[in-house]
């Protein structure tokens, strides 16, 4: 177990508040946003002890996700998604205290390589990306069709210049004996990756990305997600 415990420090926010309000103007200084401060010390909330698998829960707003996401900083995990943040932010994470947990043998973990907080918004943009380069692939597969007959069957390309290389190398791939046009479009137009649904994707996406021995902070992994899966 690579983490142990984290603390909130829930007893210095009044500190982290004055010291931005100085920051912003002296000691009238105005703050836009508190968050995190007060998120926590309304719930009580000054530390989580930690087990293998440690899931958090409650409502919409109470908080799962800005944990999720100090832990991921004090940490220094890996992440691709932007996350709500706010001017008492980092300041409120540079508080944050942790300590990891031991080995099989007795010695302290330490926070492996390829460790990541994971969100939802990583999921869905990897969907939206694997649409958008499949409909791509889609029209240059068009394209590739209408190409393949000109190429093979019309007159032969003439080399006047650079700019006729591709034109060249593409009408010597479609004559050649040994490549039928399926094969020339699937080579030239590229190939769509192959989507399930939502959820049978969003699967396939943690079976790809997680990986033993590593320290994972997933945020709403049940999204689109069966109980099942």
């Amino acid at each position: 177990m690579y983490l142990d415990n984290f603390k909130l420090p829930i007893e210095k926010e009044d500190k982290l508040i004055r010291e931005r309000m100085i920051h912003n103007g002296g000691p009238h200084g105005y703050i836009d946003n508190l968050h995190p401060c007060g998120l926590f010390s309304d719930k009580r909330l000054y530390e989580i002890n930690f087990d293998t698998i440690t899931v958090f829960y409650g409502e919409n707003g109470s908080g799962k996700s800005t944990l999720l996401n100090l832990i991921a900083n004090k940490l220094g995990l890996h992440r691709v998604a932007p996350f709500n943040s706010s001017e008492l932010f980092d300041s409120y994470t540079r508080e944050c205290t942790y300590s990891l947990g031991y080995d099989d043998e007795g010695q302290k973990c330490r926070i492996p390589a390829g460790s990541s907080i994971i969100t939802s918004d990583d999921v869905f943009d990897y969907m939206l990306a694997v649409r958008t380069n499949n409909q791509d692939i889609a029209g240059n597969m068009e394209e590739a069709r209408e190409e393949w007959a000109g190429l093979k069957f019309g007159e032969t390309v003439k080399f006047s210049g650079l700019e006729d290389y591709e034109k060249i190398r593409l009408q010597v791939l479609a004559r050649r004996k040994s490549l039928t046009r399926r094969q020339f479009i699937k080579k030239t137009a590229g190939e769509e990756v192959k989507l399930g649904s939502n959820g049978e994707t969003a699967f396939e996406y943690f079976d790809s990305r997680l990986k033993n021995d590593t320290l994972y902070c997933l945020d709403e992994p049940e999204n689109s997600l069966s109980p099942g899966l």
